[in-house]
Order: C-alpha cells, then sequence, then structure tokens
C-alpha cells in the first residue's frame, strides 16, 4: 500500500510522541500549553476539529451545515481555535479553506506527553523518598 507523503509525515511525528524523554519545559511553552487547552476546552471546537479532520479545506458554511450553531458562532469558534494556533485559513477566490495545523498539532502533543511525563516522575520521585510503598 502506498501510504502518502504527508499521512508518514503525521505518523512519524506522533510516534516521537511515544519516545518522549523528560524535557523541561520553559514557561513561553506552558503560556502556549494553557492557549491550546482552552481553545480545546468547549466541545463544540472539538467537534469543530473533528469535521475539519473528516473534511480538510471546509469554509465556514460547510461546517455550519455540519454543526446545530449559527454561522456567527461557528466563525467565533474558528476564531478562537486559530489564535490558539490549531488552525489556519488558506485564500480560495472569496473563500477561505480552513485546515488543522498538523505542525502545530504534533508540537502539543509533544508537550502535553512530555509536561505529563515530567509530572508523573517528579511526583513517584518524590512519593517514593517519603514513602517507598506510595508508587505501588
Amino acid at each position: 500500500m502506498n501510504v502518502p507523503l504527508q499521512w508518514r509525515k503525521i505518523h512519524r511525528r506522533f510516534t516521537m510522541v511515544m519516545d518522549m524523554k523528560l524535557a523541561h519545559i520553559s514557561d513561553e511553552s506552558k503560556e502556549n500549553l494553557a492557549e491550546k487547552f482552552a481553545a480545546l476546552s468547549n466541545p463544540a471546537r472539538l467537534r469543530i476539529l473533528e469535521i475539519l479532520a473528516e473534511h480538510p479545506e471546509s469554509i465556514v458554511a460547510d461546517l455550519v451545515s455540519r454543526l446545530p450553531l449559527s454561522q456567527a458562532t461557528v466563525s467565533q469558534h474558528l476564531s478562537v481555535l486559530q489564535k490558539a494556533g490549531l488552525v489556519f485559513h488558506v485564500p480560495n477566490g472569496v473563500r477561505r479553506c480552513c485546515w488543522i495545523d498538523l505542525d502545530a498539532l504534533a508540537t502539543f502533543s509533544q508537550q502535553v506527553v512530555g509536561w505529563s511525563y515530567a509530572l508523573a516522575t517528579r511526583t513517584a520521585k518524590t512519593c517514593s523518598e517519603r514513602d517507598p510503598s506510595c508508587t505501588n
């Protein structure tokens, strides 16, 4: 089976998440993580990302037709996702096609896994120093 280059790149980026090692996350990266978490905290925005994954190059009207939301509300949600760097728009004549920023999504995933791993490692170390039986 011939897998398109874009899919191989995605697979490679997300496979890297599984190989994450303990890394320091800068304050700027923490701010970036918080902004993305805030953007993802709304179920409508999660659904918009799912629709864009299923239907790349969607325009706002396409999204509105698949959601129980007004055009203004969908546009507002897209604006939040764009500000967080999770989606971008590409002009196509008078329309603007919406895309998920795959590099940003992969970076976000790596940061979340790295941050989670750092917390878990730190917690386990602190716990075992205080009470060796707490990590069981």
